[in-house]
């Protein structure tokens, strides 16, 4: 019987303490583009914009 598994070179392989990095990395990006998200979306200025 033939295994369905491609063989894959030790060299191809991402090394696990970088694949926790770049997690960590995108993490960190996830929520600064959140803030900024919401930071847009915030309550208005109690200055008023201006156009009163």
């Amino acid at each position: 019987m033939t295994s369905n598994y491609l063989h894959i070179p030790p060299s191809e392989i991402t090394p696990e303490h970088r694949y926790h990095s770049r997690r960590r990395f995108m993490k960190g990006a996830g929520f600064a583009a959140m803030a900024a998200v919401l930071a847009a979306c915030g309550a208005p200025s109690p200055l008023g914009n201006g156009a009163d």
